[in-house]
């Protein structure tokens, strides 16, 4: 039996049924050239975007486009395979359903990985956005946006193959209610951990005053923010409770504000209250850690007793010690002025003689 003989045997469709085969071979190894054109086209913009953002590496660029083409891949061949291979509506129907199936994973995975490469730090957000974020707050970021997309793709795909989601959505929007009332302080903390480090109150490691309480904050948590005391107690604030109280931090002054108040006796005269002032004023001006605009060192007031002046002045010291440090060198230097004057401060002298009896008795 010669090849005519044999071929004379076969089916009157087996002809058209290799021809067929043929073709879907030829399509998929145009698939695969087409792959790589559509590749290399989203790439390209891809690579000015990230770019921009200070950021070039080829790899991880390849890396997020790359899963993504395999689903597209596989849903291109799936449709040309269906349309060149004879089958029944129903096997037709599930094709698609599947091919599209894979283009909606496709863009998933591909929105999916293209956060990680455009936010890996506040640094890249700055330079694409213009926003600056904390780099504390972008891994929950990234999370939030990550689940948003998986619930995104997963309620498409519901809806792709003909599932009612309102349902769903119903279920999950009641048992996110249920666990956002009974956890509702770990969110409210959670919350206050957010708003403290995007708006930067305070840093670890600075002295701050929070509600009652006040000391050098050693951390800041998911839960809570610990603070140490002046007497070394630890305290622990819930985040929430920081947030939403006034926080006077210390250690982000610039200056330092000196005030004194002091009682001169009545008994000194104008001359000597005028001096006092010149002198204390003269020298408060030479001083380099003394901001001349702000000196005031005028009488406040007056009683029967003594005479009041007032000494204020903004120091560029923020360091607590070292402003006291400096604090009690300038009022040393006023209490030297006023000796010099024969100045004395009002107090409440009293003359204690001793009778011949040995009684005591007022002069």
């Amino acid at each position: 039996m010669n090849l005519n003989d044999i071929l004379a045997q076969l089916p009157d469709g087996i002809y058209e049924l290799v021809a067929r085969v043929a073709l879907v071979i030829v399509a998929f190894l145009l698939i695969i050239i087409l792959r790589r054109i559509l590749t290399w086209l989203i790439l390209r913009p891809l690579r000015r975007l990230v770019k921009k953002g200070g950021y070039d590496d080829d790899k991880n660029i390849v890396d997020v486009v790359a899963s993504p083409m395999r689903f597209f891949v596989v849903a291109l061949a799936l449709v040309i395979s269906i349309q060149l291979i004879p089958t029944t509506a129903g096997i037709n129907n599930l094709v698609f359903g599947i091919a599209r199936s894979f283009i909606i994973i496709a863009l998933l995975f591909f929105v999916y990985n293209l956060v990680d490469l455009l936010a890996p730090s506040s640094l890249r957000i700055a330079n694409l956005t213009g926003f600056a974020i904390e780099d504390r707050l972008l891994p929950f970021i990234r999370v939030a946006i990550k689940l948003l997309i998986l619930a995104l793709g997963i309620v498409i795909l519901l809806q792709e193959w003909g599932y009612d989601v309102s349902g769903v959505l119903a279920g999950i929007g009641i048992g996110g209610l249920a666990v956002s009332l009974a956890a509702q302080d770990t969110i409210a903390n959670l919350f206050g951990f957010v708003a403290i480090v995007s708006d930067r109150p305070f840093d670890v490691g600075e002295f701050i005053r929070s509600g009652d309480y006040e000391g050098t904050v050693e951390h800041v948590g998911l839960r809570s923010t610990r603070i140490r005391q002046p007497n070394q107690a630890v305290v622990y604030l819930p985040n929430n409770v920081v947030a939403n109280s006034p926080v006077l931090n210390w250690s982000r002054l610039k200056k330092r504000q000196l005030e004194l108040r002091i009682k001169v006796a009545y008994s000194t005269t104008n001359n000597q209250l005028r001096e006092m002032m010149h002198h204390t004023r003269a020298y408060f001006v030479k001083q380099n850690t003394v901001e001349a605009n702000s000196i005031v060192i005028n009488i406040l007031d007056f009683t029967n007793e003594s005479t009041e002046i007032l000494v204020r002045a903004y120091i560029f010291i923020a360091d607590w010690k070292l402003f006291t440090a400096e604090k009690e060198r300038l009022t040393l230097e006023i209490i030297g002025i006023m000796k010099s004057l024969d100045i004395e401060l009002a107090g409440a002298i009293t003359d204690i003689r001793m009778s011949p009896t040995g009684d005591v008795t007022n002069g």
